[in-house]
């Protein structure tokens, strides 16, 4: 009898197609992060505040609306990155142009979401372009353009 690898190909291009499908489905790991991870970061923050500054659950203390900003800034960042650095690591193949990709969605993302928000949240809009910039950048030069 003989053996037959005709499947081994057919297995092949259905593992691209799943890694594919990941890259596509990956940046929102990275959306949810900066969201959840803000509104946690921002609850924990209010656990900071000193309790006669606590209005109707409102921390009204100086620093508050700063260090509040300054924690989505962080999350905000670090959620752009990973929008950036998980289609990188997921594409099989082309991962220069999913990075450059995957960096100007950043930028539509974050432009909109600022856009709606106002101008008080330039800062993690800041951070969240200068981030994903980084990431794009890093995976751009590191990696092969291979397929």
């Amino acid at each position: 009898m003989q053996s037959t690898n005709s499947s081994v190909p057919s297995l092949t291009v259905a593992l691209r197609a799943i890694r594919w499908a990941l890259a596509l489905a990956s940046p929102v790991l990275g959306y949810l992060f900066s969201i959840i991870g803000s509104v946690f970061g921002a609850s924990a923050l209010r656990h900071l505040c000193p309790p006669e500054l606590l209005v109707s659950g409102m921390c009204t203390a100086r620093w508050y609306a700063s260090a509040e900003l300054a924690v989505i800034a962080a999350f905000v960042a670090l959620g752009a990155s990973l929008f950036v650095a998980l289609p990188v690591v997921c594409a099989p193949s082309h991962k220069r142009w999913v990075a450059l990709v995957a960096y100007a969605a950043v930028a539509i993302v974050v432009s909109v979401f600022t856009w709606q928000a106002g101008l008080s949240f330039w800062p993690p809009y800041a951070a969240a372009l200068a981030s994903g910039g980084v990431t794009a950048a890093i995976a751009y030069a590191h990696q092969k353009n291979a397929g």
